[in-house]
């Protein structure tokens, strides 16, 4: 293998390490980040995912595509929610936000 050879496997090698490490970190990154339960698509994917084969052992049966569209709405409707909460929560409580 000439030199020339060689230092292009290298720039090679490096790029991809690269690009390895930046998706390591976005991966990384998005298992740090906290956020509600009602946020979570696998919460929501794993409560349609048992509803759907308790549903099966009923007759009723939901196909893969129209699980995953009734995941991302209820991901939808659970920030809505969540958010609807807050706002009623902040005008309940008794005390005042700050110090």
């Amino acid at each position: 293998m000439e030199t020339k050879d060689v230092l292009k496997t290298a720039a090679s090698v490096a790029t991809t390490a690269k690009e390895v490490a930046n998706d390591i970190a976005q991966v990384t990154t998005a298992l740090t980040e906290n956020k509600p339960w009602y946020q979570s698509k696998t919460i929501w994917g794993g409560v349609i995912a048992v509803s759907a084969a308790v549903g099966g052992a009923f007759g009723l049966h939901i196909d893969a595509s129209t699980q995953a569209g009734i995941v991302d709405a209820c991901v939808v409707l659970g920030g809505g929610v969540g958010g609807l909460l807050a706002i009623v929560g902040r005008l309940m409580a008794q005390h005042k936000v700050g110090g």
